[in-house]
C-alpha cells in the first residue's frame, strides 16, 4: 500500500472510533455548557414558547383591529378608547 493509502485509513480508523465514542456517551453529552434536554423537556419548552407566541399573537391581532393599550398598574387592556378601558379596569377591580 501507498504511504497516503496508508494515511487515509488511519484517519477514517481515528474517525470511526471516535463517532462510536460519541454515540455512546449521547446521553451526556454537553452542547454549549448546556445539558441535552429529554423529551419530555423539550415538549414542555416548546409548549411554553407556544403559548406566549400566540399570546403575543393575539395581542398584535387586536392591535391591527384598532384597539390600543391602556396601562393600570401593573396590569394592561386593550380597548379602543379610554373611556372603555376605564370602565374594564373598573370592573375587574384595578382602579
Amino acid at each position: 500500500m501507498s504511504k497516503k493509502l496508508n494515511t487515509l485509513m488511519a484517519m477514517m480508523s481515528v474517525s470511526l472510533a471516535m463517532s462510536s465514542i460519541n454515540d455512546s456517551n449521547r446521553g451526556q453529552v454537553y452542547d454549549d455548557g448546556m445539558p441535552k434536554l429529554s423529551d419530555k423537556e423539550k415538549k414542555e419548552r416548546l409548549e411554553e414558547y407556544n403559548k406566549k407566541r400566540l399570546a403575543q399573537a393575539e395581542i398584535e391581532t387586536k392591535k391591527s383591529n384598532g384597539l390600543k393599550e391602556f396601562t393600570y398598574g401593573e396590569h394592561t387592556i386593550l380597548a379602543l378608547n379610554q373611556k372603555n378601558a376605564d370602565k374594564k379596569a373598573k370592573n375587574n377591580g384595578w382602579i
